[in-house]
């Protein structure tokens, strides 16, 4: 019910607000100036149905009805406004584009609103934490630069290897040495700073 009386409460208030802006400005400003607003008005009301649908989960129906078609109505701010066979001949085509741009803009925003966001994201190998040889010691982390052991698709330049943590890694810091016995390879000196990245000259 919650849902009910805040969708209807947006209807008036976004009809008085609609029937505002066409009086002030959508027929009497520039026509480009009209198109930005008829845009603009087209996404509010389409992001305004599509947090109030997320914040309250209505049920299918109301969802439909009290939602989307709710909202399509209101992206039409001249609806009900002025009567058509009132209006002169050369202000049918102004007309039209108040009553059709802001209510496909709405249509359109919704759509990708409520499209599944994909995210996409480079394939990274899930960082490697090596052991120490037995006669490391774990170091404490005292600043932002300190000895750790963290290997992640290394690059080999110049004799160094250089890794990029991936986000949310988790880095235990170790000794000043380090032996990957699977690889037989010693890790020496490796640090890494607030930028991801690490390096070794081992």
């Amino acid at each position: 019910m919650t849902f009910f009386f805040i969708a209807y409460m947006f209807l008036y208030i976004g009809r008085k607000i609609g029937w505002a802006l066409s009086k002030i400005a959508l027929y009497t400003v520039p026509t480009m100036i009209s198109v930005v607003l008829c845009v603009v008005w087209g996404i509010v009301v389409a992001k305004a149905i599509y947090w109030l649908i997320f914040w309250q989960q209505p049920d299918i129906i109301l969802r439909w009805i009290m939602g989307y078609a709710l909202g399509a109505y209101v992206a039409i701010p001249n609806f009900g406004l002025i009567e058509p066979s009132s209006i002169p001949a050369h202000a049918q085509a102004r007309h039209a584009l108040v009553s059709f741009l802001p209510q496909f803009i709405y249509i359109v925003s919704l759509v990708y609103l409520s499209a599944p966001q994909t995210i996409q994201q480079s394939p990274q190998q899930p960082a490697r934490i090596l052991q120490p040889a037995p006669t490391s010691k774990t170091a404490a982390v005292s600043s932002d630069y300190s000895h750790v052991l963290v290997r992640n698709n290394p690059i080999k330049t110049n004799g160094n290897i250089i890794c990029t943590l991936p986000t949310g890694a988790i880095v235990h810091a170790l000794g000043e040495e380090m032996t990957d016995n699977k690889n037989r390879i010693t890790f020496t000196h490796i640090t890494f700073n607030r930028d991801g990245h690490g390096e070794t000259n081992g």
